[in-house]
């Protein structure tokens, strides 16, 4: 929350005292980008008393940086009153989403995110009236859909901590009330991005 202050904050101080409409995207988790992020977004509406509600809709473009635009999403019409507003995608649906082939549509059923690559993601506000831009931004950054990690052992559904009784080893810990050492193993996700640490957490 702090940080969203901060954010908030500068960005207010930086936008052009002439500009009625400013939006800011907002960058998503590292190597993440899920369609919905393209709604999380900052717009200020700082216009004149006589013009202070205004109309838009959004756009949202993911262009990748080999084989160009992968999908185009365009929000409905919402009415910004003034002031700051942080906007939820639940108050821009429903959505016309477009892939630049059925391949990427696949993708985003299955995952909800755009294919693995390097991406600019630009959104842009425009006027619901007449269709003129007012405002825009962008953000670079990489996606990668990870496979999901594999536990190897223990097995599924095994038991573990029950000791048998098969050697004196294990007697000796029954006696002392302990439980066998438990080694978890995993296979990691694929592809693990280049310098990226791997950890797990049991809950």
């Amino acid at each position: 929350m702090k940080a969203l202050k901060i954010i908030l904050l500068f960005f207010m101080v930086t936008i052009s005292s002439y500009a009625q409409i400013s939006v800011k995207l907002l960058q998503p988790p590292p190597y993440q980008f899920k369609i919905e992020q393209f709604w999380k977004v900052i717009i200020i509406n700082s216009g004149e008393a006589d013009k202070r509600q205004i109309s838009v809709y959004l756009k949202g473009t993911a262009t990748e940086s080999l084989q160009g635009k992968i999908i185009e999403v365009t929000s409905s019409v919402i009415t910004l009153q003034p002031g700051v507003k942080i906007i939820s995608g639940r108050e821009l649906g429903p959505f016309t989403i477009r892939e630049s082939n059925s391949r990427f549509k696949n993708i985003r059923l299955k995952t909800g995110s755009v294919p693995s690559g390097n991406y600019e993601i630009s959104i842009t506000v425009f006027d619901a009236k007449g269709g003129k831009q007012l405002a825009s931004d962008y953000i670079s950054t990489t996606v990668e859909n990870f496979n999901r990690m594999e536990l190897i052992s223990p097995i599924d559904r095994e038991v573990i901590g029950n000791i048998p009784l098969g050697n004196k080893k294990n007697l000796k810990l029954k006696r002392i009330g302990r439980s066998p050492l438990i080694i978890f193993s995993w296979l990691p996700p694929v592809p693990a991005p280049p310098g990226a640490r791997i950890s797990y957490r049991l809950k």
